[in-house]
């Protein structure tokens, strides 16, 4: 179907794709630029009342934050995959409590600090799998830990 709805009938299948996103921000104190976002997502069940979303995202960024003690800069790159990702179309309250599926992909970042003379650097590189049940709750494995949490809470446990 060249549009999602014709008469009474919708798509069965909706292809979406970022070709390309770019933003900045900046105040003060805090400066942020999304270098690059991505995505060639594919929905299925686009008719029906769950639909199912797969495929990847990809997003890259750069954060600044400076004040008197000193300047911290992150540069990161979060490549996801979704599989299965399965949600409502409509009715979408308390969204966090319908998702289920999984969501993989790999976090990549280089954090910078320098305050004076003192200057530190950490690399970060942390492949995770996220399982979401369809209640909220979910599973996190990140880098060979475990941990489950609640969608709709901040924070998680072991």
């Amino acid at each position: 179907m060249k549009y999602w709805k014709v008469g009474s009938d919708t798509a069965y299948t909706v292809k979406f794709k970022i070709l390309n996103g770019e933003s900045y921000f900046t105040n003060g104190i805090v400066s942020h630029r999304l270098i690059s976002l991505t995505a060639d997502l594919t929905i299925t069940n686009a008719n029906q009342k769950n639909v199912t979303i797969n495929g990847t995202m990809r997003r890259q960024g750069s954060d600044t934050i400076s004040n008197k003690v000193g300047t911290r800069t992150h540069n990161f790159t979060l490549n996801l995959n979704y599989q299965n990702v399965v949600g409502p179309r409509t009715k979408k309250l308390q969204l966090q409590n319908k998702l289920s599926g999984t969501v993989s992909g790999n976090y990549t970042a280089s954090i910078t600090f320098q305050s004076g003379d003192i200057y530190n650097e950490k690399q970060i590189n942390k492949d995770f799998t996220i399982n979401l049940d369809g209640t909220g709750n979910y599973n996190l494995n990140l880098g060979g830990g475990k941990y489950k949490g609640n969608l709709g809470f901040c924070g998680f446990s072991k």
